[in-house]
């Protein structure tokens, strides 16, 4: 039966016609005791507010993560707030460097399961269970996501756990450094409140919306996804490569997911153009904007103001590569795509190529983050060779009709992967290759520490400006206790102060923003 939906005012009915009608933020988007949420359309209301409080963290989210890299750079027209991120003047002063939209969204969440849990124990008809289930595990899905972000970023975050009342002294509120999180968000996806986890789909088109906008369910949190990084950081690598072919494998189509061709060549720039529901999508969480709601990412404000460039070493790395023909250059993913030459300054082109009424996605979550994720755990746990044909030409080389040929032959390949073309393969360039690999005295450390290396250029490129490569970066140089794999090329960009920058980054202390959190 169709469902009629009426939303609450402080979200203006924006939902109900089309996906290029997103959220409308409004201070007023937050629950209160007073809400009585005595309507399903009142929880609807609830729900779709969560995720335009979600819509703020975009901007800071970005400029945290990428104007503290190698590739982003403040214009001189550019305000002080952004030249004090890039020089890691990180004074809680500056509006972008404290931590309070985050917490917002985490608070939300936590208020929503809360009143959604009420109201269901008082009457057990307003929601259905499917659809009960399937928003409180995609809000704390929102929630930890919220909370991982913060850890990579601070360092360490408060931990308001679902049993904290509103009246508790902050001051009682434990914050747990950043190890101590990960395996708190990983028990919280597993077992959540009152054993409902963060596993259960909703299909907001289906469920909420009843109009066939498969766009909304871009919006979400895909645990899986989100389960696959957060075993990353603990580096329990089996368990990511479990996680992260649940999500490769979720679809029989040999497209969906899969690295194909899908978007091979100049489709690629499609990923972040393209309307956000392609059912063929590589996207599971975007965080969208809307020109015809008036609503604008500040980070894409930015660019179009002329306040961020991209630093030299974006147009070097890009035009450096060899394609499969021996022409050189990275053109699909490069030069008019990721970047572009105005005057004497690189600009960044990727938030600027949307179409129509849409401007570019903040993208969470793709496809190629997963077979990112997927290639760093096998080179963990010693399948370097195998991990490399993902970064180059994929498995579809291997496939003879029926299986793959060895080595690629294990459970780990399965038969949905069988047009997988790899992550340069799909923009036509050539594999590379270390020669370590073919060096019989190498030991496996020697090639995974050159695969990572690789890796950490594939990123880069791929998905470059979408708060990627600095958290690789820093995971990467933890993990070999290389402190220089991040500070040599971040430091680079400083040129007459390289030194000095360089000094401060090899302590990894400076990796994180401290704020107070409670």
């Amino acid at each position: 039966m169709k469902k009629t939906i009426y939303i609450s005012l402080f979200l203006v009915a924006i939902f109900l016609t089309s996906c290029e009608k997103f959220f409308t933020p409004d201070d007023n988007d937050v629950i209160r005791e007073e809400d009585s949420f005595q309507k399903r359309s009142e929880i609807y209301s609830a729900f779709i507010g969560m995720g335009a409080v979600f819509q703020d963290i975009a901007s800071q989210w970005l400029v945290l993560s990428e104007l503290r890299g190698d590739m982003l750079e403040p214009s001189e027209t550019a305000p002080e707030e952004l030249w004090s991120v890039y020089r890691y003047e990180l004074s809680e002063e500056n509006e972008l460097v404290k931590p309070d939209v985050f917490y917002k969204v985490i608070l939300y969440a936590n208020d929503f399961i809360r009143h959604t849990m009420e109201r269901k124990r008082e009457n057990s008809e307003i929601l259905e269970e499917n659809v009960y289930l399937g928003m409180l595990s995609q809000a704390l899905c929102y929630r930890n996501w919220c909370y991982l972000a913060l850890g990579k970023i601070y360092g360490e975050a408060a931990w308001h756990d679902f049993a904290l009342s509103d009246a508790i002294d902050p001051s009682d509120i434990p914050v747990l450094k950043f190890k101590a999180l990960i395996p708190e968000l990983i028990n919280s996806m597993l077992n959540g409140i009152e054993g409902i986890g963060g596993f259960r789909d909703l299909s907001w088109s289906d469920a909420i919306l009843n109009n066939g906008d498969y766009s909304w369910n871009r919006v979400v949190v895909k645990p899986q996804v989100l389960m696959a990084e957060l075993y990353l950081w603990q580096g329990d690598y089996q368990k990511v490569i479990e996680y992260a072919m649940q999500v490769i494998n979720e679809s029989s189509d040999v497209n969906k997911f899969k690295v194909s061709g899908l978007y091979k060549n100049g489709e690629w720039k499609k990923m972040i153009s393209s309307t956000i529901g392609n059912a063929i999508s590589e996207r599971f969480t975007v965080i969208p904007f809307s020109r015809t709601e008036n609503q604008t990412c500040i980070f894409q404000s930015w660019l179009l103001m002329d306040y961020l460039h991209a630093t030299a070493s974006v147009a070097e790395r890009f035009e450096k590569q060899e394609r499969s023909n021996n022409s050189a250059g990275d053109i699909w993913r490069g030069k008019g795509v990721t970047y572009s030459e105005v005057a004497d300054k690189l600009m960044v082109k990727k938030y600027n190529i949307a179409t129509g009424n849409l401007d570019a996605p903040v993208i969470i979550y793709r496809t190629a983050d997963v077979f990112f994720m997927l290639i760093e755990a096998l080179n963990r746990i010693g399948y370097s060779e195998e991990a490399l044909v993902l970064l180059n030409n994929g498995l579809k080389g291997y496939w003879n009709g029926s299986g793959f040929r060895p080595p690629y032959d294990n459970p780990l390949f399965t038969t949905a992967m069988r047009e997988n073309i790899g992550i340069r393969g799909r923009v036509e360039l050539k594999p590379v290759r270390p020669e370590v690999f073919d060096d019989p005295q190498a030991t496996p450390e020697q090639k995974a520490f050159a695969l990572d290396s690789l890796m950490l250029e594939e990123i880069a490129m791929e998905s470059a400006y979408e708060g990627k490569r600095w958290f690789t970066l820093m995971r990467l140089a933890e993990y070999w206790n290389r402190p220089e794999i991040l500070a040599d090329p971040v430091a680079a960009k400083f040129e007459e102060e390289q030194e000095k920058y360089r000094t401060f980054l090899m302590n990894p202390e400076n990796w994180f923003i401290h704020v107070k959190h409670n």
